[in-house]
């Protein structure tokens, strides 16, 4: 059931009629990581220009769901996920809420960092434990089509609004490694600081539908530790 597709899911909710309500909602871009001889990335194509990430406020913490859309790198493959959280606004653990046609484990990554940190502007700083890679790498990676939907549970008097300000300041950023790139390459990304936009109206059921979701999850992850 935690791996049933987040996206569907709000589908079938809206086609029971259910009211909307208004959230915290903002869409993060990204760049690639420069190589340490400057040159922006190894493959000839800009993979950042396919990759997004929608933050939501799930209640109990952050929603994060991760999207990979069509363009030059048909083969892009999302396979290790970073985050940088300088403020604590959140707690470990980082947990899996739902996926389909991926599967990541969180708590751990090969590499540990994202490659190339140091060359990212600021360099990357990972937040220790809030990182997670993809089962068996370029098979179960986050490709076109595949959806992942992750959780972070807000740390003591943190809300969504700390969330939308660190994300234009760049005290919370979020990094990538992709395989699979044009020619073989791969290449590492960190989210732009963006302006948050809020009032964006959710599906009042389905944002309570994932916020429990991931509070299943964050529980199985507990145990689990």
């Amino acid at each position: 059931f935690l791996k049933a597709g987040f996206a569907a899911t709000m589908i079938c909710l809206g086609t029971l009629g259910l009211t909307a309500s208004a959230a915290g909602a903002v869409t993060v871009n990204f760049y690639t990581i420069p190589t340490s001889g400057g040159t922006p990335g190894n493959s000839v194509n800009n993979v950042a220009s396919q990759l997004t990430v929608d933050v939501t406020d799930g209640g109990t913490g952050g929603l994060f769901n991760f999207l990979v859309s069509t363009g030059l790198n048909s083969g892009a493959n999302v396979t290790e996920i970073y985050f940088s959280d300088l403020l604590g606004i959140f707690t470990a653990p980082l947990t899996v809420v739902s996926q389909a046609g991926a599967l990541f484990t969180t708590g751990s990554a090969n590499p540990g960092n994202v490659p190339g940190a140091n060359n990212a502007t600021p360099p990357f700083v990972l937040t220790a434990g809030l990182l997670a890679d993809a089962t068996g790498r370029s098979t179960n990676g986050l490709t076109i089509g595949d959806s992942l939907l992750m959780g972070l549970s807000y740390s003591a008097g943190k809300s969504f609004s700390d969330v939308m300000a660190a994300l234009t300041n760049g005290n919370l950023r979020v990094a990538m490694h992709v395989r699979s790139l044009t020619g073989g390459a791969s290449d590492s990304v960190v989210s732009l600081p963006t302006t948050p936009v809020s009032n964006v109206p959710l599906p009042a059921a389905g944002l309570l539908l994932a916020s429990a979701l991931f509070g299943a999850a964050a529980l199985r992850a507990r145990r689990s530790t």
